[in-house]
């Protein structure tokens, strides 16, 4: 009996320890090279009316000045792009066209964000159902489709960034933070929102590097980089941002940027796990504040609410985990597709003018979605509470 309690207890070979983990790892790459595919090949031949390239012409939210950043060096680039130096500058150091490389680069950061998603996910205990199901919600939103529709900025890199961030909080890796911290904010300033999630008062210390690493990487290029004549201040005081908050379009992106998943993000948050609700709720705290500066600071609505992707993401397995739901999965698995089909059939991104009863064929779906994943989650919870 010994003899076999022994053997029980003993501890497997290292290597019997890796192989599950990088068959894990394998599969997470799998997922994620079939969703860069699917995305570049369905949104950007879709989008840019013929052949993938032509989606090199587009000049939207920054791409020209960052191409040309990329071409012809940091210094081409106005204020504030030219502060984020970093993409532009692994850009021209392929051996092929700017307008290719960003898209090489963009392809490139998604799919390591969807391997970290994963990542994420299983460590916080999220199921592969769970996961799966969060993770094609994200991808067939409005928000982040916009990714595969203009690759030609930065976002992507942030977005990996922010993920990176999140993963290396859950894991305590304050090293790999401060790496992402620092390396995201070179290239899109945004991701020193969710730095400060590292800051406990119990464990101050050990937010000092970070925050203060993160600090000087957004401040060096504004002070390195500026001259009198392009500087932050003078883009910004152009700028008059309280105009769009009384428009209709303003609230109307607003709603269609995550359409569902905006009543999915608040429900599913609500079952974090217990040992987990403070550093996620700290985190998405700091996400949401810098989501808001964003949108005030921004015209593009659609891009700065991306910022609350990992959160997103994290919600839906949560709530898909705890509600353990059929009628709550099959409804996230037909809405998710449902939003990127309207979308490709919306070109490129405008109010579509024939809608089955209204005008707005978007503004038709976002409604039947919220009511749908409404009436779904509430079904799916009294149900769970009802058999406990």
């Amino acid at each position: 009996m010994s003899h076999l309690s022994a053997e029980l207890t003993a501890k497997p070979p290292s290597g019997a320890l890796a192989r599950p983990a990088l068959r894990r790892l394998f599969l997470y790459a799998v997922i994620a090279a079939l969703l860069v595919l699917l995305g570049s090949q369905l949104i950007l031949t879709r989008h840019s009316g013929g052949p993938i390239e032509r989606l090199m012409n587009i000049p939207t939210g920054g791409s020209a000045e960052y191409i040309e950043m990329a071409q012809h060096g940091t210094m081409a680039g106005p204020a504030p792009f030219r502060y984020r130096f970093l993409v532009p500058l692994i850009v021209s150091t392929l051996p092929v066209p700017a307008e290719l490389g960003f898209r090489i680069v963009t392809f490139v950061c998604l799919g390591l964000t969807y391997v970290v998603a994963q990542m994420i996910a299983d460590t916080l205990g999220i199921s592969w159902r769970g996961s799966l199901i969060a993770l094609l919600s994200v991808f067939c939103a409005r928000t982040h489709a916009f990714n595969y529709w203009n690759p030609l900025l930065a976002d992507g890199w942030g977005l990996l960034a922010m993920f990176v961030m999140l993963w290396a909080l859950v894991r305590k890796r304050d090293t790999i933070f401060t790496i992402a911290s620092v390396l995201g904010t070179l290239g899109r300033e945004s991701v020193m929102f969710l730095t400060p999630a590292i800051f406990t008062p119990k464990r101050w210390k050990r937010a000092i590097v970070p925050i203060a690493l993160t600090a000087v990487a957004y401040l060096l290029p504004r002070i390195l980089l500026r001259t009198p004549e392009q500087d932050v201040a003078h883009f910004y005081a152009q700028y008059h941002e309280l105009p769009k908050f009384t428009t209709v379009r303003f609230w109307e992106s607003m709603a269609v940027s995550w359409s569902y998943l905006w009543l999915v993000l608040p429900v599913g948050m609500l079952f974090t796990p217990r040992q987990w609700r403070p550093l996620i709720w700290r985190a998405l705290a700091w996400a949401v504040a810098g989501t808001c500066i964003a949108v005030v600071m921004a015209d593009d609505t659609e891009r700065m609410v991306a910022y609350l992707t990992p959160f997103v993401f994290l919600a839906t397995g949560f709530l898909v985990d705890h509600a353990r739901s059929l009628v709550l999965d099959i409804t996230l698995l037909v809405l998710a597709p449902a939003h990127l089909l309207i979308m490709l059939a919306t070109v490129p991104f405008p109010v579509h003018p024939h809608g089955i009863v209204t005008s707005s064929l978007r503004l038709e779906l976002l409604v039947f979605a919220c009511l749908a994943a409404a009436a779904s989650m509430a079904y799916a919870i009294s149900s769970e509470r009802g058999a406990a």
